[in-house]
C-alpha cells in the first residue's frame, strides 16, 4: 500500500475523487480502487519549538537570558494530535509515500516535516504537484511524479528560514522591549526580519509626505481651433529649459507664465508636426496572488487578507480555481480542446467566453516561465453566484475574466500628436482612437494595469479627427489660461500600491550588492523585482502590523502609527530596511543548493543575532536584569 500525504483535506478528497475513491472518508483516509490510502493534514500540525519548551526560566524577559539560543524541535499543535498520531500509524503500514503537500516551497516543509518527525525517513517517498483539483488535472499531476529526495533541500532550506526569523524575532523583539522600557516606553516593540521592513517602507512613505515642502508651480495651456476639428481643444505648453524649471520640469517663475501666455496670443499660430503611432496592447499576464490582491483592492476595495481567505475557498470548497498562493502569471500551452471546454463553462458566468479562440496564444503560454505551479485560473467548474460570497463572487470574476482574455486579441489603437507653433512656443495635443478593442472588450475598466497607466484625454471622434491634421495648416489660439498649482506630496500608500511596491522593493536599495541579491531572489518571476515576503505571507503580515498598532488602514489608505514611527526610530537602517532579507536569502538558497549545510548557516546567523542584541544592549541605558 503506498500512502498519499495531502496538506489539507479538501485535496486528500480531490485526489480520491479522481481515482473512483469513496465520496467519504474511512477514519482518517481514503481507500482507492488499487489499494492505496490517501491521507490529509491540516497545514502545518507542527509548531517550531519554543525558547521556554526547552528552559522555562526564559518565560521572563530580562537581559540576563539574551541572546537566547535553543535547539531546533518540532512539537504536535494539539489539535491535530490524535490525527497525526492515525496518520503516522498509517505511514508505517505502508510500502512508500507520496507527498501532495500544495506546490510551493511551504507546502514542500510541511508533509516533509512530519515524516521527518515521525521517523518515516527509511520510506521511498515521490512527490506529486496539484494545481488543480479537479479529476482529470490531478490524474495527470500523478502521472508526472518525481523523487521526492530532489525536493529535500528546498523542505530544509524553508525549515532554516523559519528557525532563523523565529530566533531573531524573539531575540530582537525581547532586546529592542527591554531597551525601551528602561526608557520609560511600554508594551513590546515586535522586530521580525519581514514585517519590521514592511513597517519601514510605509513611515518612509509617511515621512516623504508629511515633509514635503510645497512650491507653486504654472501650468499653461491654450485652446486651439485645428482644421478640420470640430471643436477647440486645450493643448499644452511645453516649456524650454531655461524658462525656469524645476527637477520635474514645470515652470517655477510666475513671469515667465505670464510672458509666454501673451506670447503665445499672437496670430500666426501653425501646425509644426503631426505624428502618428500604431500601438498594439497585449493582454495582461493572468494573475498571480500577488496581482490579484492588487486588483481586488483598487475596483472592490477588497483587503489582502480577504481575498486569500476567498481563493481558499474558491479552490478548497467549489474546485473553481487552480492553486491560489501562486507566484506566477504564466500558463502551459493548453491542448485547443482543452481550453474550449474550460471556455464553454465559463459562458454562463460571462456571455464573452463565447466569443474567445481557444487556438489564440499570447505571451502568457509559455512553459518555459511555469516552475512547481502556474497562474491562477478557472478550472471548468463553474460555481452558482449564488453559492458565493460577495468577495468570493468579485475575486471569481476578475480571475475568470483575465483569464477569458488571454483568448482574445490585442487591443489596437492610434496615437496621435499635434505640435503647433504659436508666439515662439511649442504647444501640444494628443489622442487615441480604437481600431480594434480585443481584449478590452472583456475585462473591468483598469483591471490588470499599474496604477500609473492612464487612458488618454481625448478620445473618440475628435481623436479621429485630430489624424487628419497636417503640417504647415493654420491654427488659431481661441484661449489662453495659466494655472497656478501647488506640488502635490509624494502620495501616501494605497493598499494597491503598498502590494505592488512590496514585490520591488530592491528600487529603494543603495547598495549595489544588495540591490542585486534582491533581484536575483526574484529571478524569472514577473511582477517580482526583488521583493519582501511573498504573496502567500504579506497579507497576514500587514494583519500582524495592524494588530498590534503599528500600521492602520482607513478605507484603501495605508498609514503607519506614531507607535509605528517610534519603533522606527529606534531600529538600525538594517532591521527597518530589505538588506537583511537579501542577504538570508542568499544564505538559505546554498542550503536549497547543496553548497551550505543548515548547522554552517544557522550558526552563522546566530552570531549575528548575538551581535545584534549586544548592540542594543550597550545602546540602551544602564541594564537591570
Amino acid at each position: 500500500m503506498r500512502l498519499i500525504i495531502a496538506e489539507k483535506p479538501q485535496v486528500a478528497s480531490a485526489i480520491a475523487g479522481a481515482f473512483a475513491g469513496p465520496g467519504h472518508p474511512d477514519g482518517a483516509s481514503f481507500r482507492l480502487l488499487n489499494g492505496d490510502q490517501v491521507t490529509w493534514l491540516f497545514g502545518h500540525v507542527l509548531r517550531l519549538g519554543d525558547p521556554e519548551d526547552h528552559d522555562p526560566a526564559v518565560e521572563r524577559w530580562s537581559w540576563a537570558t539574551l541572546p537566547l539560543s535553543w535547539p531546533v524541535s518540532h512539537h504536535l499543535v494539539p489539535q491535530y494530535a490524535d490525527h497525526v498520531q492515525a496518520v503516522v500509524a498509517l505511514a508505517r503500514q505502508a510500502e512508500a509515500l507520496i507527498h501532495a503537500g500544495d506546490p510551493d516551497a511551504e507546502g514542500q516543509r510541511v508533509v516533509d516535516e512530519l515524516i521527518d518527525w515521525a521517523g518515516l525517513e527509511h520510506l521511498p517517498c515521490w512527490r506529486v504537484m496539484i494545481n488543480d483539483l479537479t479529476p482529470q488535472p490531478v490524474r495527470q499531476a500523478f502521472e508526472q511524479m518525481q523523487d521526492n529526495r530532489l525536493y529535500r533541500p528546498l523542505s530544509r532550506s524553508v525549515l532554516v528560514r523559519a528557525v532563523c526569523d523565529q530566533r531573531y524575532g524573539y531575540n530582537l523583539t525581547r532586546a529592542y522591549t527591554l531597551a525601551g522600557r528602561q526608557r520609560g516606553e511600554g508594551g513590546v516593540l515586535s522586530v521580525g526580519r519581514v514585517q519590521t521592513p514592511m513597517l519601514g517602507l510605509v513611515v518612509a512613505r509617511d515621512r516623504a509626505h508629511e515633509q514635503h515642502r510645497p512650491h507653486t508651480v504654472h501650468h499653461l495651456q491654450a485652446l486651439l481651433s485645428l482644421p478640420g476639428v470640430s471643436e477647440p481643444l486645450w493643448a499644452d505648453w511645453l516649456p524650454l529649459e531655461d524658462d525656469g524649471l524645476d527637477d520635474d520640469g514645470r515652470v517655477v517663475d510666475p513671469e515667465v507664465a505670464r510672458r509666454a501666455a501673451e506670447q503665445v496670443r499672437a496670430p500666426g499660430a501653425l501646425v509644426q508636426s503631426v505624428t502618428q503611432e500604431d500601438l498594439a496592447a497585449e493582454v495582461p499576464l493572468p494573475y498571480n496572488l500577488l496581482t490579484l490582491q492588487a486588483d481586488a483592492a483598487a475596483l472592490h476595495g477588497l483587503l489582502p487578507w480577504q481575498v486569500s481567505d476567498a481563493t481558499q475557498r474558491l479552490r478548497d470548497h467549489h474546485n473553481a480555481i487552480t492553486y491560489n498562493r501562486s507566484d506566477c502569471r504564466y500558463l502551459h500551452p493548453p491542448r485547443p480542446e482543452e481550453a474550449a471546454a474550460v471556455l464553454a463553462s465559463l459562458v454562463p458566468w460571462m456571455e464573452q467566453a463565447r466569443q474567445a479562440d481557444a487556438h489564440h496564444r499570447g505571451a502568457a503560454f509559455d512553459s518555459a516561465q511555469v516552475g512547481a505551479h502556474h497562474a491562477i485560473i478557472p478550472t471548468g467548474r463553474v460555481p452558482s453566484p449564488s453559492a458565493l460570497s460577495e468577495a468570493e463572487r468579485q475575486v471569481y470574476d476578475l480571475i475568470a475574466r483575465l483569464y477569458v482574455g488571454q483568448f482574445f486579441p490585442a487591443h489596437q489603437g492610434r496615437e496621435t500628436l499635434v505640435t503647433v507653433v504659436a508666439g515662439g512656443h511649442l504647444l501640444q495635443v494628443g489622442g487615441q482612437t480604437v481600431q480594434r478593442s480585443g481584449w478590452q472588450d472583456v475585462l473591468i475598466p483598469g483591471q490588470g494595469l499599474e496604477p500609473q497607466e492612464r487612458a488618454p484625454t481625448i478620445t473618440g471622434p475628435l481623436a479621429e479627427a485630430l489624424g487628419a491634421v497636417r503640417r504647415g495648416q493654420q491654427a488659431t489660439v481661441v484661449d489662453v489660461r495659466v494655472t497656478p498649482r501647488l506640488t502635490p506630496p509624494p502620495p501616501r500608500y494605497r493598499v494597491q500600491t503598498l502590494l505592488l511596491d512590496l514585490a520591488q522593493v530592491a528600487r529603494y536599495v543603495r547598495d549595489p550588492a544588495i540591490r542585486r541579491l534582491l533581484l536575483d531572489k526574484d529571478r524569472g518571476k514577473a511582477h517580482e523585482r526583488g521583493g519582501l515576503g511573498t504573496p502567500a505571507t504579506r497579507d497576514a503580515l500587514l494583519q500582524t502590523l495592524i494588530r498590534r498598532g503599528l500600521l492602520e488602514i482607513n478605507g484603501q489608505e495605508v498609514r503607519s502609527t506614531m507607535r509605528g514611527k517610534a519603533l522606527c526610530a529606534a531600529l538600525p537602517p538594517l532591521a527597518t530596511g530589505p538588506d537583511l532579507t537579501a542577504l538570508w536569502h542568499h544564505l538559505f538558497r546554498q542550503i536549497a543548493d547543496g553548497t551550505r549545510t543548515e548547522d554552517s548557516v544557522l550558526a552563522e546567523i546566530d552570531a549575528f543575532i548575538a551581535d545584534e542584541v549586544a548592540r542594543v544592549r550597550r545602546a540602551s541605558p544602564a541594564q537591570a536584569t
